[in-house]
């Protein structure tokens, strides 16, 4: 079934950018999955499949998440939403140019009020946006395929290194 489908795309041209070698490898782990017994059961067992993916890149996102020190640029981070108001930090998000957008620092500016403003309030907008990262790839690959290829998707972001890194840091 899933040959199949990936053969009508590729003719009708929507599958130009993608490798054949890459695209046969998702086809071939997604085939893989299928044996397991959720899939057989469509909507409960994608459900348990995609929340078990999301405990899963959870707990790699968040364990350890102060395991290493501040870098300069969350230094810098914490010395602009360490304003006394949100007021405050938008103006040094203006008077100071900066790479990131000034809702960045609004956001960060929220948690770490809560969190405070160690490793983890500093670090908790990037794990929660890679968290929602692991979702949409979920999202996209129901949407353009189908729920075995968006399971497979989100379990590969979701144990990918350098996503998990970059939640960390």
């Amino acid at each position: 079934e899933l040959r199949a489908i990936f053969r009508r795309r590729l003719k009708q041209g929507e599958l130009e950018q993608i490798s054949l070698r890459n695209a046969w490898n998702l086809i071939q782990m997604a085939s893989i999955l299928t044996r397991f017994p959720y899939f057989r059961s469509a909507n409960q067992g994608v459900k348990l499949l995609l929340l078990l993916i999301l405990l899963v890149a959870a707990c790699l996102r968040f364990t350890q998440v102060d395991y290493f020190g501040l870098s300069s640029d969350e230094f810098a981070t914490s010395m602009i939403v360490s304003g006394p108001s949100l007021k405050s930090v938008l103006q040094t998000c203006l008077i100071i140019p900066q790479p990131v957008p000034p809702l960045y620092f609004l956001l960060n500016k929220v948690l770490v009020g809560v969190f405070g403003s160690k490793e983890l309030g500093l670090r908790l907008l990037s794990t929660l946006c890679s968290l929602g990262t692991v979702y949409l790839i979920f999202l996209i690959g129901r949407t353009l395929f189908n729920s075995q290829v968006a399971i497979t998707a989100a379990a590969l972001c979701a144990l990918n290194t350098t996503q998990i890194l970059y939640a960390q840091t």
